[in-house]
């Protein structure tokens, strides 16, 4: 007879999405750290809050390296409030001391071309792309952030493809291996996701919209 083995891991589902569960969602990823077997969190932002608090949760552990991946220069972020107005966000790479103190505690900061955004083509679209993001959308509207986050890490040459890393967004964090971007989808090399920690039970979109 042949034994299968298994192993049980908790995840845990949020009642909402968005910036709400940031703090839960860092927390989650911190005791996963704490088994000792990761020593990478890749963490998408736009504001630079997520690398601040995960960076204070780890205080005096200089081992785990940080990246914080955020939006292009120039790339504006309308933010759509519940009563349906529109609100422009500051994103991370216009915060200059805010990236030298983030830069100070150790984490790496990388703002440059998100591997899923479309070069803009008057009057089409590239539905490769927009199928990536749908696709992972069916799981969690965060996750092709945090999939962006260790793709860009990559692209740098900061981070080594092949490695066991976190990642993060606001609400959802998983456990992957690394890649670049060219060979996201590459059968060994590529992105495999590993483990779930969290993510939102339903999603109904947080109304973040990136703009031109």
């Amino acid at each position: 007879m042949i034994v299968v083995k298994s192993i049980t891991k908790s995840m845990v589902y949020f009642d909402g999405e968005g910036r709400d569960y940031l703090q839960q969602t860092v927390d989650l990823v911190v005791n996963r750290l704490r088994e000792g077997d990761i020593r990478h969190v890749a963490v998408f932002t736009a504001e630079g809050e997520g690398a601040e608090l995960l960076r204070n949760a780890l205080a005096g552990d200089t081992a785990i390296q940080i990246f914080a991946a955020t939006f292009p220069p120039g790339q504006k972020i309308v933010k759509r409030e519940p009563g349906g107005n529109k609100k422009d966000i500051e994103t991370l790479v216009s915060m200059p001391e805010k990236i030298n103190k983030l830069e100070a505690d150790g984490v790496c900061v990388i703002a440059g071309g998100m591997p899923f955004q479309e070069i803009i083509v008057p009057g089409t679209n590239d539905f490769r792309i927009q199928t990536i993001i749908w696709t992972l959308g069916l799981i969690s509207e965060g996750l092709h952030l945090g999939v962006q986050a260790v793709l860009m890490a990559c692209d740098c040459g900061k981070l080594a493809a092949g490695e066991k890393v976190i990642a993060m967004s606001a609400d959802t964090a998983v456990v992957v291996q690394s890649s670049t971007s060219r060979l996201m989808f590459h059968p060994r090399d590529g992105i495999r996701i590993h483990e779930f920690l969290c993510k939102p039970m339903y999603q109904k979109g947080n109304g973040a919209e990136p703009q031109q």
